[in-house]
């Protein structure tokens, strides 16, 4: 609904966007301070997991490059005039259609369920614009 308010507003969706990052940013940082504190402070939060050596936490990370891809794409093309906004979340959809094919996590009826399921959102969307737009255009007579 973030994204409908600016498209009405004419406000800039690349703006809302990245004024996303600096907070989450700052909200991961003090959800990590959290956790640091509770766990060195009071141990009883949980048991303590086994160390682990650098390369297998680096190899751990093997699934984050795909969120990254999707940002660098979505967000670097809006910042390079590349595309517009709308055009930036057909080209994000796309690219996230290829990393699920990529990663074979996309059966059909995976698929078919997903498409149920959106279509019943959008379907539930619209009836409510649809309603509101009534609502407005009979209480202003």
């Amino acid at each position: 609904m973030g994204l409908f308010s600016r498209v009405i507003t004419e406000q800039s969706i690349g703006k809302l966007l990245i004024s996303g990052i600096l907070p989450g940013i700052l909200l991961t940082a003090l959800f990590m301070i959290a956790v640091y504190i509770l766990d060195n402070i009071g141990s009883t939060a949980g048991p303590r997991g086994p160390s682990r050596k650098l390369r297998e936490r680096v190899m751990a990370l093997k699934d984050v490059w795909a969120v990254l891809v999707l940002f660098i794409v979505v967000i670097g093309g809006i910042y390079s005039g590349v595309f517009n906004a709308t055009e930036a979340a057909a080209v994000g959809v796309f690219c996230a259609f290829l990393i699920a094919l990529m990663r074979r996590k996309l059966t059909k009826e995976k698929h078919r369920n997903l498409l149920q399921g959106d279509a019943c959102h959008h379907g539930h969307d619209f009836l409510c614009l649809i309603i509101c737009a009534q609502i407005s255009a009979t209480s202003s007579q």
